[in-house]
């Protein structure tokens, strides 16, 4: 059985890899969505982003730019997280945000690490949910036919992926590779 996320299991990983190796794969997944914009009036979160800041440390200056990460706490004490990033220490499937407030929202390779497909799904909705009416939602994928240590919510092809989130259109996807693929989504303005 593989293990399950946890915030030790997570901080293994920072550890574990350069700062290099993590901008250079987020560099990646911005340049999979193609244009990025971003509003200097925008309210922007990245969902699991990670020890650095994720997408919200390589854009332009907005609003607010909040890092929405069950790890947050530990980012903290690593001190590795722009200041420029506000932190809110949270998992995925309960964030602490009112409805609609996101203009921009990021979640890169984030909703595997739930430790089932239930979780997997309320971490698209809450997504969804903290996103304004109009508004883009930046996300990656990675495909597993199974579970694997620290990635127990798993998706298998695109089309499982997309309805987990509800009252969305694909206006962009790009395969980054043979197992992940990019999406930009917009939350459509009607129910």
């Amino acid at each position: 059985m593989p293990k399950h996320w946890s915030v030790s299991y997570e901080m293994e990983y920072w550890y574990k890899y350069s700062p290099v190796f993590y901008i250079n794969k987020i560099i990646k997944k911005l340049q999979s969505f193609g244009k990025v914009e971003i509003k200097p009036e925008y309210n922007v979160a990245d969902i699991g982003g990670g020890a650095y800041g994720g997408c919200l440390s390589l854009i332009n200056h907005c609003n607010n730019k909040i890092l929405l990460d069950a790890c947050g706490k530990e980012f903290i004490k690593l001190g590795t997280v722009p200041n420029y990033i506000s932190i809110i220490n949270c998992n995925f499937v309960d964030i602490p945000i009112k409805d609609c407030f996101f203009d921009v929202v990021f979640a890169t390779e984030v909703f595997d690490h739930a430790n089932n497909i239930s979780d997997h799904r309320l971490g698209q909705s809450e997504a969804v949910r903290i996103l304004k009416y109009g508004g883009k939602l930046y996300t990656t994928v990675l495909y597993r036919k199974e579970a694997t240590d620290g990635h127990n919510g798993c998706i298998s092809h695109d089309k499982e992926y997309v309805k987990g989130f509800d009252n969305c259109n694909v206006l962009h996807r790009h395969k980054i590779d043979q197992y992940e693929e990019a999406f930009v989504l917009q939350k459509n303005f009607t129910v």
